[in-house]
C-alpha cells in the first residue's frame, strides 16, 4: 500500500512541474496543498499499521500497552 503513496506522490510532483512551467499559481498551491494532504495521510496509515501490529502482538501475548505513548495529530 505505500507504493500507492509514493507514486501519487511522484505524479503530483510531476504535475506541479508542468504547472510551474505554465505559470498558474492557484494551481501550485492547490498541488502544494495536496501534496502536503497526501504526506499526512501516508503517515496517518504509517501510525495505523503500527498501532495494528502493536495490538495484534498484545492480542497473541507477545506485547503490551503498557508505556506506550499514543500518536496525537492536528
Amino acid at each position: 500500500m505505500p507504493d500507492i503513496f509514493d507514486t501519487a506522490i511522484t505524479k503530483i510532483s510531476s504535475i506541479y512541474e508542468l504547472v510551474k512551467k505554465i505559470g498558474n499559481a492557484d494551481l501550485l498551491n492547490e498541488i502544494s496543498d495536496l501534496k502536503i494532504e497526501l504526506a499526512d495521510i501516508k503517515s496517518a496509515y504509517a501510525d495505523l499499521k503500527n498501532e495494528n501490529t502493536r495490538l495484534k502482538a498484545a492480542l497473541s501475548g507477545k506485547g503490551s500497552s503498557v508505556g506506550m505513548a499514543s500518536v496525537i495529530r492536528k
